[in-house]
């Protein structure tokens, strides 16, 4: 499955976990952009225009969660598709995300090619969505 040209924006503040999901998106074809935090995500927002966001959950200063919700209140990212990965494994840690307007929730560590797979779904669901009239 290919990635062509799709803009990812991936959102950790674990350098290890930015610099893997960067290069297996990249191998893919992708277009990444990194962050390592909450804050510094919004900052990309202004000069990249991802088809989809990929954002830990369990960041200092800032959690996914409260990244997610600021986001759906800004017009150029509200109906951005978005992965949440956390640690939080519980039936309740994926409603939460969802609640807080995340498309999907899926467990560190991650096995980066469900995560791909799930970003492909994403991108082409929401082009689907697009073209209808």
């Amino acid at each position: 499955m290919r990635l062509d040209n799709v803009r990812v924006l991936v959102v950790d503040d674990e350098p290890d976990s930015l610099l893997l999901m960067g290069k297996a998106f990249q191998a893919r074809g992708a277009i990444v952009r990194a962050a390592s935090s909450a804050a510094e995500g919004r900052r990309e927002l202004e000069s990249f225009s991802p088809d989809a966001i990929v954002s830990d959950i369990g960041m200092p200063d800032e959690d996914g969660y409260a990244f997610m919700r600021s986001l759906r209140a800004m017009p150029v990212a509200h109906a951005i598709p978005a992965i949440a990965l956390t640690g939080y494994a519980y039936p309740e840690d994926a409603q939460m995300a969802i609640e807080a307007g995340f498309n999907r929730h899926m467990i560190k560590p991650v096995n980066l090619q469900a995560l791909l797979q799930n970003v492909h779904e994403l991108v082409n669901a929401s082009s689907a969505d697009d073209t209808k009239p």
